[in-house]
This record gives structure tokens, sequence and C-alpha cells, in this order.
């Protein structure tokens, strides 16, 4: 089969394939009934089939403009007739932002929570302790400094595709990002440590592309003290680089052992907890997906831009460009296919790979100038701008002003008290905006009870039950229920539990016995 006939064929495959999709996106009807990954790998292998030389295009500057203003507005509009961080963690953001602060000029070492030592790395909080020292509070950082970054997340996707591929390719992948259902669900998760790790990691990149060494190396560096997971990612695919391309060895083997020394500089006051408590369960265990969308969903919701994807992996891979982001795709599909460990978590970085690697395929389409083809990929374009419409309309805060603001009021309650939350949906709300020391269901340094115990408590309507399992808790102690999540509370109506508060569903018992 000739050129002109491989050619005629992606076009008609193509143009079917946009359609669908469009279609799908329109709830014409369900895409799950489809199998359209099975569709996009072969549009990839066609096309890349297709594919030839051609004259360069010139995508005007300006046009940058727009996946800004729909970023910026798909991170505004939640917020319109709202005042509640979004997502599951505000909470616990909030509660470590205050506790760094609380630490100011020193950076906390034994003084903060075992599970935050453990867990949360320093980077993100040094940054916000600069911004809460030149007048940021807690909630600002929370909702309109975390748009900046998103902004910001979207500028490091521009200027890094843009330094690899050229400016064509940066724009498009601005673009591609601005209306990735993916990442606006990292927004909507509140994924703070993500997307900053994420914007420096692509800024480190760049400055490797450069051959800017010291700036890279200190970037590099300090994504190691933003967030781990995105470190791990960064420094398989550095190996994967070295590993490919013999040239400048030494230069670069000595540039990763550099990152890695001043990444582990940031843990040392706590090296134990922040390391080498990590360690084990990575080897031993399965660690599971982690808190994400899962490959199915993910699968169906990058739809728009897989198959150019996977067109721009094929491509690069036949001219042997096995560049950074190549190997990036690479190592996040290795990673969430083979479901290693927080797979579902790894398609957040997965997902950026696939961005820019589908804009280099589009550039290469680009370049026939099909005007066709340009047409149904502005359909394509609007038809996900309506499915992101949709999800920003469903984006809406866990908890309400309301309840919010009964939480905040528990900060009047005895200053050692304790407030156990049943449920770990409220746990982080009522860890960052009570004030009080929080149990909660596996989480933070004062649960006592095991998974089964949990369950005991929530679904017994035992009195005597009750008050058994909570005489290992000190006193004074809380027990919120909330509009939500509710089980079993006969239990707490009896003299040994005193109802301080009620309001509709929301009720705080005071534990007597």
């Amino acid at each position: 089969m000739n050129s002109s006939a491989i050619r005629t064929s992606f076009n008609q495959l193509l143009i079917i394939y946009i359609v669908l999709v469009s279609l799908a996106n329109l709830e014409t009807f369900s895409k799950y009934i489809l199998h359209f990954e099975i569709f996009a790998i072969a549009l990839a292998v066609v096309g890349v089939l297709s594919l030839e030389k051609r004259d360069e295009i010139k995508i005007p500057s300006i046009l940058m403009i727009i996946p800004f203003v729909i970023i910026l507005a798909s991170r505004l509009l939640p917020y319109l007739n709202n005042s509640v961080p979004l997502g599951y963690d505000p909470g616990i953001y909030k509660y470590i932002m205050e506790g760094y602060q609380q630490n100011l000029p020193y950076l906390p070492s034994e003084n903060i929570d075992l599970w935050v030592r453990k867990g949360f790395e320093p980077g993100l909080f040094m940054i916000t302790d600069l911004l809460y020292l030149i007048g940021f509070d807690a909630h600002a950082i929370l909702t309109w400094v975390f748009i900046f970054f998103e902004l910001l997340l979207g500028l490091g996707i521009y200027v890094a595709a843009g330094r690899f591929f050229g400016k064509n390719v940066g724009i498009l992948s601005l673009l591609i990002y601005s209306i990735s259902i993916a990442q606006f669900k990292v927004f909507w998760y509140m994924y703070y440590k993500n997307v900053v790790a994420l914007f420096l990691m692509l800024i480190a990149l760049y400055l490797f592309r450069s051959r800017k060494y010291l700036p890279f190396i200190l970037t590099s560096a300090f994504v190691g003290a933003v967030h781990r997971p995105t470190f791990l990612i960064f420094g398989l695919i550095y190996m994967a680089y070295i590993i490919t391309y013999r040239k400048d060895l030494i230069k670069n083997v000595l540039a990763g052992m550099a990152v890695l020394a001043i990444a582990l500089t940031f843990y040392l006051s706590n090296l134990k907890e922040a390391i080498l408590y990590n360690i084990d369960p990575i080897i031993t265990a399965n660690i599971g997906s982690g808190t994400f969308i899962s490959l199915f969903t993910y699968q169906f919701s990058s739809l728009p831009y897989l198959p150019f994807a996977l067109l721009g992996f094929l491509f690069l891979a036949r001219n042997k460009d096995l560049n950074l982001f190549f190997l990036w795709f690479l190592v996040g599909g290795i990673i969430v296919y083979f479901k290693l460990i927080f797979f579902d978590r790894f398609i957040i970085h997965l997902d950026i790979a696939m961005i820019i690697l589908a804009s280099v395929g589009l550039h290469e389409l680009m370049k026939f100038k099909n005007r066709i083809i340009t047409a149904l990929l502005f359909i394509l374009l609007l038809s996900s701008m309506l499915v992101m419409y949709q999800n920003i309309n469903d984006a809406k805060p866990l908890v309400n002003e309301n309840e919010l603001n009964i939480i905040k009021k528990m900060n009047s309650l005895e200053s050692n008290a304790y407030i156990m939350s049943t449920s770990s949906y409220y746990s982080p709300w009522i860890l960052g905006y009570s004030g009080r020391k929080t149990v909660a269901p596996g989480l933070f340094d004062y649960d006592k009870w095991n998974f089964e115990e949990w369950e005991t408590f929530r679904t017994t309507v035992e009195k005597e039950k009750a008050v058994e399992m909570l005489a290992v808790y000190e006193k004074p102690l809380y027990i919120y229920l909330g509009e939500k999540k509710r089980k079993n509370e006969t239990k707490f109506e009896n003299e040994c539990f005193d109802k301080i508060f009620q309001e509709n569903e929301i009720k705080i018992f005071k534990v007597l016995c």
C-alpha cells in the first residue's frame, strides 16, 4: 500500500474517531459501549505510517491566551458562590501550614506530629511559610494561591514542551492541559504537592535541556523536598535517560548524585520517619492504587487526545528521539498499566507526558493543512470544553459553609479536648478547623483502634459496648456526627453522652462515662 492510500485511510479513520468522541462527549451515546482504546491504537499506528516530512507551520503566539483563560475560568468558577476550599485535604494542609508557621523562623522537627514527619515533605510548607510572611493567610493559600500554581503548571508545560519540541508544540500542550479532565480532578482533589512538584520538574527538564546544570540540580533537588512520588518518577526518567544516552555520561551521573544528596538534606532532621519508615512498605507490601480516578476512568476521560499521544510516542520512536518526555510516557505507562505502587496517583504524571506527546502528534498532523481535519479537531475541542464545563458544575466542596462554621466553633471547647470523627470524610476538616486534637479512623497520632474496632464502634447499637471501647481514649472527648456518613446513632442517646449541639442532622456529643 502506497503512502497516499495509507494517508487516505488514516484521514477516514480520524474523521470517524473524532465524530464518535465528539458525539460521546455530547452524551449522544455512552462512550463505554465502544473500545475506543483499540481504535486509538489503530489510529496511531496507521497515522505514523502516513507521516512524512512537511513544511513547518506557525501557530500565532496570541493563541496562548485562550488556554490560560480556560484554566483560570475553570479554577475560579467553583469559587463563584463558595468560599470553602475544594477537595479532601484542605484541613490537613491548613493544620500543617499553621504548625510550620508556629515554628518560624525555624523548621519544625521533633515538635510536629509523627504522621506529618512521616507523610509530608517540608518543601511545600517552606513555600507557604514565605507566603505567610508576606501576608497570605491559610485560606488564601488554599484557594487563590493554589489557582496561581495551576497557572504556573500550565506555564511549565508550555516552556518545557517548547524547549524540547518547539513553540508550536508548547502552545498545543498548554491548550490540551487546559481541557484535561484528569488535571482538573487534580485541582478538585487539591493535590497541592503534585501541582507544585510537577511545575518544578518541568522547569528542571527545561534547564537540563538547556544544559544549565547548577539551576537544574537545585530545582530537581527541591522536587524531592516537595513531593517524593514525583521525585521518584523524575529519578526513574533520569536514570533511563542516562542509560539510553551515553553522551556526557559522567557529568550526568554526577549531576544526578548531587540532586539526590541535596534532596536528602531536606530530611536530615527526620530521616528515619520520612524515608526509612516508607521503604519497608514499598518493598514488602502491595501499597495499593492511591486515591485518584482509576485507569478505566482516565482512559475514557483522555479520549480527545489519546490517539495523538500514541501517535506522538510512535513518531518519536520511529525517529529514535528517546528524549525525557518519551521516557516519562514510557515509565509512567508501565507503572500505571502494570499497577505498580500508587498506580492511580501516577496517572497524574502520565497525563502530563500524554499531553505533551499528544501535542507532538497533533503538530505533525497539522502540517498536512487538511481543512476538514482541522475543522473536526476544532469540534473535538469544543465538545471537550463542554465535558470540562460539566465537571466544573459538579465541583463542589465536601462540606458546606454552614457545616464548616460549626466545626470552627468547636475551637471554644476545652483547650485539651479531643474530638472524634467516626468517619474519615470529616477528619481532615476537624483537624484543620476545630483547633483541637483529632481522633480519626486510621489517621493522625491519636487513633487507638484498628479497622475492625472502628467498624465495631460504628455499627454497634449497644451503649455499654460503645462506652467500654471509648475508655481507651483520654478525656475530655467529644464525638462529631456530620450531615453525611452516619451510622447507628442510638448508642449515643443515653446518660453517658451529653448532646451539646444539634442543628438539623449535625450533632456533637460529649462523652461523660
